[in-house]
């Protein structure tokens, strides 16, 4: 369920809120942004259902378009700054910051849409900086959640503005061998000194 944020775009950022099978990699509440143009998402109580968690748009054709490391790289800087140092992210509103994150991710993603501010520009030419400068690879964290709305008989077969989402961190696998390694280390120590105890 999305409700409006702070912003003055048709795009984001929206307010979303898992109504229900709210466990696993979701918070309850998250803001996100609109990755698509041409599908719609209305945020005055309708409900979606979150298909997949991907990394790439998908719409009615079935044609899927991953994220871009630009993209994932704005989105990653609002999500952990939410803009706020002024020197790097401009000294305007959080609606005209918000806007220009939305801007500058429809065109990273190619999306058509009419202007685009400065700032959008701003962040844009960062994101693509970032990218190309080699400080940033990949989407990190990044996801996209490709949503359905209802059709006409009440099933989720609609498909939706997809919308740009922040996991949660997981560890690698190689993270789980070296704790694994350390807890049995750290285990073999103790047995040692316990067996050292007990036959002093």
């Amino acid at each position: 369920k999305f409700s409006d944020g702070v912003g003055n775009s048709p795009g984001g950022a929206f307010n979303g809120s898992v109504v229900s099978g709210g466990s696993g990699a979701f918070n309850n509440t998250f803001q996100s942004f609109c990755l698509e143009t041409n599908e719609l998402l209305n945020p005055n109580g309708t409900l979606y259902k979150v298909n997949s968690v991907t990394n790439h748009t998908v719409n009615a054709a079935g044609t899927q378009d991953p994220i871009s490391a630009s993209t994932a790289w704005l989105f990653t800087q609002f999500f952990t700054t939410n803009l706020s140092n002024t020197a790097i992210w401009g000294s305007g509103t959080q609606a005209v910051k918000n806007t220009a994150v939305q801007q500058a991710i429809w065109s990273m993603e190619n999306e058509t849409f009419n202007g685009m501010t400065s700032l959008a520009t701003s962040y844009k030419n960062m994101a693509n900086a970032a990218v190309s400068s080699g400080a940033w690879s990949g989407i990190g964290n990044v996801r996209v959640l490709n949503l359905f709305s209802k059709d006409g008989r009440g099933n989720y077969t609609q498909h939706a503005q997809d919308q740009i989402y922040m996991v949660s961190s997981v560890p690698e696998p190689e993270t789980y061998a070296l704790m694994l390694a350390g807890l049995a280390l750290v285990g073999g120590i103790a047995r040692r000194r316990r067996n050292k105890a007990t036959s002093a």
